[in-house]
């Protein structure tokens, strides 16, 4: 299960990724800021807060930190997801997709970033 993310290092304390092919990814960049892979209902909008969704367990997670600055360091975490498994899971009407988590105060809203696998069958 190793060695499924690569990371390269980028401007401004940024940390890229990529990941094997057969492999969904969601990353976090802070720990009340990130995205990860989610079952939500069909239809729903990319851009919109996804009033439904069942979560889904990582099959892994790799981190890089790296230091950006003298004081700071730049820490990546990346949540692995099989394509495979999450496919043959999703519930008919219901779609794979990645979201975002954003923080404002106690309120946490989640966004579809994209849609990658809609089950109809």
């Amino acid at each position: 299960m190793k060695n499924l993310v690569t990371f390269s290092k980028q401007a401004n304390g940024y940390i890229q990724f990529t990941v094997k092919p057969g492999y969904y990814a969601g990353a976090s960049f802070y720990d009340n800021d990130r995205t990860e892979v989610v079952y939500v209902p069909n239809y729903t909008l990319i851009g919109r807060v996804a009033d439904e969704y069942i979560t889904i367990e990582p099959t892994a997670t790799e981190t890089k930190s790296e230091p950006y600055t003298e004081t700071h360091n730049a820490c990546t975490r990346v949540y692995v997801y099989l394509k495979r498994t999450v496919n043959s899971g999703c519930p008919k009407g219901w779609s794979v997709a990645l979201v975002e988590h954003k923080m404002d105060g106690d309120y946490v809203s989640m966004k579809v970033k994209s849609i990658l696998f809609t089950c109809h069958f």
